[in-house]
């Protein structure tokens, strides 16, 4: 592939009347050192109005300690792409970084709201009990922003056994499969596994929906890796009144219990 120089590059974002054709110049400028491009970065930053754009210089420029409170105008905007894109990028722990990760607790996209909180969990763990408060009563769509919750907690500390109770809760049939999909990858993330999870899971492992019974057994053989999870799933099952049939299904997602 021929290679552009920076100068080119440089008169391609500037200049050229394809928006696309600006981006494609914008990501080749990636791996220009950021002293180079910065200054050029910011003026893209400030006149570009699309998201894909913004949030091309905000992933280039997002750890540069130099520029990056400058991209936190983003947090401003009505439209959430940037604010994702500085939240998912971003890994130092700036003061003002932090005060506006807090306000967007409160942003009206639950997206916003559950990556502002993950992130603010990880970069400013000893106040995570403070942030996690704050959406204790946010679900989001398919409850994403619940769950993210009780796990958050899970993880930091915070009452762990009641947030582990209220996961496995979520992995039942009174949810509907992509809340119960949300709650395996949580589960899986803090560990949780008990007793009580097991018919859940087994629920799930029979139903004719692959959307569900896929994920439900990858938590199940997550959590049958370990000996004495295995057991209590094979007890379980020898206590159930399955046909044949259902017997066959279960074993033919998890060929421990065979």
């Amino acid at each position: 592939n021929f290679k552009m120089s920076y100068d080119e590059l440089k008169a391609q974002v500037r200049k050229a009347p394809n928006m696309l054709d600006r981006y494609d110049a914008l990501v080749a400028l990636r791996d220009v050192d950021v002293e180079k491009k910065r200054e050029l970065l910011m003026e893209v930053f400030r006149n570009e109005t699309f998201h894909a754009i913004k949030s091309e210089v905000i992933t280039q420029l997002i750890n540069d300690e130099v520029t990056n409170y400058q991209l936190l105008s983003v947090f401003e905007e009505k439209e959430p792409q940037n604010k994702l894109a500085f939240l998912k990028n971003y890994t130092g722990n700036n003061t003002l970084c932090i005060i506006a990760f807090s306000k967007a607790l409160q942003d009206p996209s639950y997206d916003v709201v559950q990556a502002a909180v993950e992130k603010l969990c990880k970069i400013d763990a000893v106040n995570a009990a403070r942030y996690l408060a704050v959406v204790k009563d946010v679900y989001g769509m398919n409850n994403s922003v619940n769950i993210k919750y009780h796990e958050l907690s899970v993880i930091n500390g915070i009452d762990a056994e009641i947030h582990r109770n209220a996961l496995i809760n979520y992995a039942s049939n009174q949810w509907e499969f992509r809340t119960r999909n949300n709650t395996f990858a949580a589960l899986k993330a803090t560990g949780t596994f008990s007793t009580t999870l097991i018919p859940h899971l087994f629920d799930a492992l029979l139903s004719t929906n692959g959307r569900l019974a896929g994920p439900a057994s990858e938590c199940a053989n997550y959590f049958a890796q370990q000996a004495s999870n295995l057991k209590a799933m094979q007890e379980f099952m020898a206590k159930q009144n399955y046909t044949s049939a259902q017997k066959a299904l279960i074993t033919g997602y998890m060929p421990t219990l065979k």
